[in-house]
C-alpha cells in the first residue's frame, strides 16, 4: 500500500488566494451599477424658444429670423440635422419653436449657447441676447442595472455666464420693428450765392463791398493829409521868398 501525504500548508495558502480573488471580483461587480447606469437607458430634452416683436407700427412684424444652438463641447448630444457648427433653425412671426428632441444616454452636465445669427432685416432691430443652457442628466436608480431612469434638469441663463443672478424661466427673443421707412439720402447744406447790388449791372457782391465805407473814409483822410502837406510846403516856399526879398531891399 502506498501512502500519500498531503501538505496542509499549501492547501491553506491556495484557499486564501482564492478567497482574496473572489473578494476583489465581488467588489468590482458591486461597483458596476454606478458606472453602468450611465450607459443604460436614455432621456430626451426639447427646448422651447419664444419669438416676439415690439412695435408701434400696425402690421408687418412677421419677419423670419435664424437661430443657432451651439454646443460648448463637441461631444455634446445635438438634435437631428446638426452640423459641425451647431443646429440652425428659423422662427417666423410671433410664436414658439420646439428645438429637439436631444437624446441623452449618459449621466453628465451638457452646456449649450443659443442666439440669433441673422441680423439683416429692413426696419427691424434684432435681439442680441445670448442664452446659456445647462442640461443635467441624472440617474434616479444607480443600483438598478435593468432600469432606464435617466432624468434631465434644464437650467437657462441669460448671458454666457452660469451665475445665479442670470437664471431665467424661458428662452425669449424680442425683436423691435420700426416699420419699412425710407431713409432720406444725405444732402449737402445750401450754399449762399453772392447777388449783385441793386442796379449794379450784374457784378457780384464780394467781401470788399461790405466794407466800402471803410475804404471811402481811408481815401478821404489820406487825401486830406496829402493836401495839407502840399499847402504846408507851399507856405514854406512863400516865407522863404519873402525873406530873400527883404534882404535885397536893405
Amino acid at each position: 500500500m502506498k501512502l500519500i501525504f498531503t501538505n496542509t500548508t499549501s492547501i491553506r495558502r491556495r484557499a486564501k488566494i482564492f478567497l482574496a480573488v473572489s473578494l476583489v471580483l465581488v467588489c468590482l461587480f458591486a461597483a458596476l451599477p454606478i458606472s453602468a447606469a450611465s450607459a443604460v437607458g436614455a432621456t430626451e430634452v426639447t427646448l422651447t424658444v419664444r419669438q416676439n416683436f415690439i412695435t408701434d407700427v400696425s402690421g408687418g412684424a412677421s419677419r423670419t429670423f435664424t437661430y443657432q444652438l451651439t454646443p460648448l463641447e463637441t461631444t455634446n448630444p445635438m438634435p437631428a440635422g446638426s452640423n459641425a457648427e451647431g443646429f440652425t433653425f428659423t422662427a417666423t412671426g410671433t410664436g414658439e419653436v420646439q428645438v429637439g428632441p436631444i437624446t441623452f444616454t449618459s449621466v453628465g452636465i451638457y452646456s449649450y449657447e443659443l442666439s440669433v445669427i441673422s441680423s439683416t432685416a429692413r426696419g427691424y432691430t434684432y435681439d442680441t441676447r445670448v442664452y446659456r443652457i445647462d442640461v443635467y442628466i441624472l440617474n434616479d436608480t444607480p443600483n438598478n442595472l435593468s432600469a432606464s431612469n435617466l432624468t434631465a434638469v434644464v437650467i437657462v441663463y441669460e448671458g454666457r455666464d452660469a451665475i445665479e443672478d442670470n437664471k431665467v424661466n424661458e428662452i425669449l427673443f424680442e425683436h423691435r420693428y420700426q416699420g419699412d421707412v425710407e431713409i432720406p439720402p444725405q444732402t449737402s447744406p445750401p450754399v449762399d450765392t453772392p447777388q449783385p447790388p441793386p442796379g449794379g449791372g450784374g457784378t457780384p457782391i464780394t467781401g470788399d463791398f461790405s466794407n466800402i465805407w471803410l475804404w471811402i473814409s481811408l481815401v478821404t483822410v489820406s487825401g486830406g493829409m496829402l493836401l495839407g502837406l502840399l499847402l504846408w510846403i507851399k507856405q514854406l516856399d512863400k516865407n522863404k521868398e519873402a525873406k530873400e526879398t527883404s534882404v535885397k531891399i536893405e
